[in-house]
């Protein structure tokens, strides 16, 4: 297995967890600390199955709001017609 592929059950360290997830190793700290995401020590340092780590990772995910969804289709409907004008000079 190529040291890129992920096994699902991998344990991994906390900053090879955090390199993959874009996050310092304190933030990835504070999430098992605050969210309960589960350490194992494993000749005494600590690290994180992976397929638990991704299961926190989907339940952080945050929906945008109807107001949002709207603002942003305001937003991106003004850029449109902006790019419009733009090739038509």
């Amino acid at each position: 297995m190529a040291s890129n592929d992920t096994d699902q059950s991998e344990l991994v360290t906390l900053p090879a967890a955090a390199r993959r997830l874009g996050v310092g190793v304190r933030q990835l700290r504070r999430a098992c600390e605050r969210d309960g995401l589960p350490l194992y020590r494993v000749g005494g340092w600590p690290r994180v199955r992976w397929r638990e780590v991704e299961q926190w990772l989907a339940e952080q995910r945050v929906r945008a709001t109807p107001h949002a969804r709207q603002r942003l289709n305001e937003v991106l409907e003004r850029e449109q017609q902006g790019t419009e004008g733009d090739s038509a000079a």
